[in-house]
C-alpha cells in the first residue's frame, strides 16, 4: 500500500492564499491604526500639554488702588421709635471700620513720605482728627433713623452699610470710602 501524498492542487492554491492573506490584513490594519493613534497621542503631549500655548502678555492692567483702614470709636445710638411716638426703647452699639482709597500722590510725594515717616499718636494729626470728627457725625445721622426690625436680619445689616456708604460719599468726595465694616453689632430692645 502506498501512501498517498495529497499535492496542492494548482486551481485551489490561489485561493488558499488570498484567504491567509485575508486573515494577516485586518491585524495589519489594526497595528497601523494603533500606531497613528499613538504618534499622534506623542505629538499632542509634546507640543500642547508640555509647552502650553503661550498667551500674549495682558495690556498694563491697572494698579489696584491702595486702600487704608480707619476705625471709628464705638457708636450707641437710640433707634427710631417703630410707633412714631417719640422716644425709642431701643438701643444700637455698633463698632466699624472704614477702607477709605489712599489719595494719588506723584512719585516724588511718595520718596518723601517713606522717608520721612509720621511720628506721633493719630490724634495728633487735626486733619485726620477732623476727618474723623465729620465721618463720626455722618454716621450718626443714619444710625438714628433705622428701627431695629430692619436691623436683626442679614439683609438689614447689609442696607445698613450700603446707606452708610452711600452718606458718607455725598457728604465728603474727599473722604473716599470704598468699603463699611462692622466689628462689633448690637441692637437691644
Amino acid at each position: 500500500m502506498a501512501a498517498s501524498t495529497s499535492l496542492p492542487n494548482p486551481d485551489t492554491a490561489p485561493a488558499a492564499a488570498a484567504k491567509a492573506g485575508k486573515g494577516l490584513l485586518v491585524p495589519i490594519a489594526l497595528g497601523g491604526v494603533l500606531l497613528v493613534l499613538a504618534a499622534a497621542g506623542c505629538w499632542f503631549y509634546f507640543f500642547h500639554m508640555r509647552h502650553p500655548a503661550q498667551t500674549p502678555p495682558a495690556a498694563a492692567a491697572p494698579a489696584p488702588e491702595t486702600t487704608h483702614s480707619v476705625a471709628l470709636d464705638p457708636f450707641l445710638v437710640n433707634l427710631a421709635d417703630p410707633s412714631g411716638a417719640g422716644v425709642s426703647s431701643s438701643y444700637l452699639r455698633v463698632v466699624m471700620v472704614l477702607r477709605e482709597a489712599d489719595p494719588v500722590q506723584s512719585a516724588s510725594a511718595k520718596k518723601n513720605k517713606e522717608a520721612k515717616p509720621k511720628e506721633g499718636k493719630p490724634g495728633d494729626d487735626p486733619a485726620l482728627a477732623e476727618q474723623t470728627a465729620e465721618l463720626r457725625d455722618t454716621a450718626l445721622g443714619v444710625l438714628s433713623l433705622q428701627q431695629p426690625e430692619q436691623l436683626l436680619s442679614p439683609q438689614g445689616k447689609e442696607t445698613l452699610k450700603q446707606q452708610l456708604l452711600a452718606a458718607f460719599n455725598q457728604h465728603d468726595a474727599d473722604a473716599r470710602v470704598k468699603e463699611v465694616l462692622f466689628t462689633e453689632f448690637l441692637v437691644q430692645r
